[in-house]
């Protein structure tokens, strides 16, 4: 019976156990793991940065991007920056000197939507987008603030019109070092608002650079919008020749106050070009094909500054134009330069300072280059009010002490890298010179060293100067008597050892002579004979012949 009863227990306890058994356990669940945890969601922190991205157009338009579609693109777009530092997050942002730099950061956009510049915590001075690779300028969003913007180094071949119109407050633009060709600059590219009239100038701009691109002409109205710019660079463009149409784009800038025409190619200025801008100060015509400085600086009214260097000057022997006002002149690395003439500056009255440095064949300066021949009743030369005269790096051998009325009255002299000749000639250097320079500059000494003669050259005259050193004259014919040592040596030689030869001859010959005459070969015909008294008395007493009218 207990075995029976012992059964149906089990039994009952098998069946109850079965039906507790039937909710899934967690643990036991195979899909429990499949269920996302928190921490495998994408962390703001591993979305990438916009200045990891590649490409800066890229980043935008993934920025930009406000739609998303699953739960970890939501997350992505809540942790990327918002607008309020898209330019800031691929530029470098200076709120302190209101500088937004966009330079080397291979940009193919120059930021056109005007949501990117409002959105900037302060209003931008400076503005420079170089070094990218930008190639159509779009019209600027407006930059009330904005007075310098710098384009240069980049690929730029195209302008939109009007593309600065709501900068207008802009004082300086760059667009050097692009591919701009004449056909690209439109005058409508500086159109300002439009008026009820016309459009409105770009009043505040005052600097214009357009150099290192491809221009050979301009449009004559080129600058019809800009009626206040003082300073135009047109350097590094193919020009070579000044063309009417360029004439007169150039004419209609009756403020401008800096040309730059240096490498245009050009050799020469067309009639009254600098006549119309009456207000120019600084020309720069460097690098370019002048043979001699250009008749039509005269025409040139206040012209201040002028710069001539890298032309194929040769010898400059006639008077330069007459400019008055010129304070500054610059002729420098002209490679075939290799003579001032006289009077050749005399036409420059104002003259302060001259640069005539780095011409390498440049080995004469006459002494009245400055000035003009003296016409009674003036008495004396009337000298420039010199203050900076630089001669370094030429080929003179000589500097005449007449060149500067008063050398104490320059501030800067530079006569180093000369291949100077330490004769009589420059003895006024090392005891004028050196000494009043040098309470000017102390350093002045350290490059002036000794070419000429040779057993000078590598001196340095300031050691000549401490030792009071007395340098000898030169052969004016061209000879070189420090050569002619050899033949002095043997010439001292031979007369050593001809003297005490001669003098044993004139004894032999004196000796031999009180010998007596001795027949024979050897004797007769070194020694004379001598006759005896009554040989001489025989003769002078010969009886005369006796007549007989005194017998």
């Amino acid at each position: 019976m207990w075995r029976l009863t012992l059964g149906a227990a089990c039994c009952l306890a098998v069946v109850l156990g079965a039906l507790a058994g039937d909710p899934p356990q967690p643990a036991e669940n195979p899909k429990a793991a499949e269920v996302p945890k928190p921490a495998e969601i994408p962390k703001p922190a591993e979305i990438p940065k916009p200045a990891d991205t590649p490409a800066a157009n890229q980043t935008l338009a993934k920025i930009t991007d406000s739609s998303s579609s699953n739960t970890t693109a939501n997350a992505t777009a809540a942790a990327a920056p918002t607008q309020d530092d898209v330019i800031c997050k691929l530029c470098v942002c200076d709120e302190v000197h209101k500088l937004v730099n966009c330079s080397d950061k291979d940009l193919t956009h120059h930021f056109p939507d005007p949501s990117h510049w409002t959105a900037l915590p302060f209003e931008p001075k400076v503005v420079l987008f170089d070094r990218n690779n930008l190639v159509h300028l779009l019209p600027f969003p407006t930059l009330d603030a904005l007075e310098t913007l710098s384009l240069s180094h980049n690929h730029i071949s195209k302008v939109d019109n009007r593309a600065f119109w709501n900068l207008t407050n802009v004082q300086e633009i760059d667009l050097s070092h692009n591919h701009l060709t004449s056909e690209d600059m439109s005058p409508h590219i500086f159109e300002g608002h439009y008026a009820p009239e016309n459009y409105e100038p770009l009043e505040r701009l005052r600097v214009l650079r357009l150099g290192s691109n491809a221009l050979h002409t301009l449009d004559p109205d080129l600058f019809m919008h800009l009626p206040h710019l003082e300073e135009l660079y047109l350097d590094a463009n193919p020009f070579k020749v000044i063309d009417l149409h360029t004439h007169q784009a150039v004419s209609g800038l009756l403020g401008l106050r800096v040309l730059d025409l240096s490498r245009t190619g050009v050799a020469a200025l067309p009639d009254h070009f600098l006549h119309t801008p009456n207000k120019l100060q600084r020309l720069l015509l460097a690098g370019n094909a002048f043979t001699a400085p250009p008749p039509g600086l005269a025409e040139s009214h206040v012209l201040q500054y002028l710069d001539l260097s890298e032309n194929p000057f040769t010898v400059l022997s006639e008077p330069m134009p007459r400019m008055d006002n010129l304070t500054t002149l610059v002729i420098s690395h002209s490679a075939n330069l290799t003579e001032i003439g006289a009077a050749v500056f005399a036409t420059l009255p104002s003259l302060t300072e001259l640069y005539l440095h780095s011409n390498p064949r440049l080995s004469k300066i006459n002494a009245s280059s400055l000035v003009e021949p003296i016409v009674p009743p003036a008495e004396t030369h009337v000298y420039p009010p010199l203050k900076k005269l630089h001669l370094h790096d030429n080929a003179l051998s000589y500097l005449e002490s007449m060149l500067v009325g008063r050398w104490d009255h320059l501030e800067s002299l530079r006569l180093d890298g000369n291949p100077w000749s330490c004769d009589c000639e420059n003895q006024w250097m090392v005891d004028d010179l050196l000494p009043t320079m040098e309470r000017v500059d102390p350093k002045f000494g350290a490059g002036l060293m000794c070419s000429e003669p040779v057993e000078m050259r590598g001196q340095a005259m300031l050691r000549l100067q401490g030792v009071h050193y007395h340098m000898r004259c030169l052969d004016r014919y061209g000879n070189h008597p420090e050569r002619d040592a050899p033949i002095l040596v043997g010439v001292l030689v031979g007369v050593l050892i001809a003297a005490p030869l001669t003098l044993a001859l004139v004894m032999l010959w004196r000796r031999c002579s009180a010998l007596p005459s001795v027949p024979g070969p050897v004797w007769s015909g070194l020694v004379r004979s001598r006759k005896r008294g009554g040989e001489y008395s025989s003769a002078f007493y010969k009886p005369a012949d006796t007549e007989p009218d005194f017998i």
